[in-house]
Formats: structure tokens, C-alpha cells, sequence
């Protein structure tokens, strides 16, 4: 996820399954982050 620009900071808790990801809205559409995490084989709950 590091490599999208506009991404600030990534989170990741195994625990949980769950990823936090802070981004700058302006240079980065949230569309783009779901196609990079499911590109990798994730899914996206409620997606």
C-alpha cells in the first residue's frame, strides 16, 4: 500500500483483520486503495 501515492500511513492488526490506512483524499481515490488490496488477493468486507 506504500507504494500508492498519496498513501500516509498503513496499519495492519492480525488480531483483527483489520488494515487502517490514512491517505490524502485529494491525491488518492478510494476506489484505488480497494483495487490494490483485492489485486493482492484480499477481500473487503462489506464489498
Amino acid at each position: 500500500m506504500s507504494e500508492l501515492a498519496g498513501v500516509e500511513s498503513v496499519n495492519v492488526t492480525i488480531d483483527s483483520r483489520t488494515v487502517d490506512i490514512a491517505f490524502d483524499e485529494s491525491a488518492l481515490a478510494m476506489d484505488a486503495i480497494v483495487e490494490a488490496i483485492e489485486g493482492q488477493g484480499y477481500q473487503i468486507a462489506g464489498s
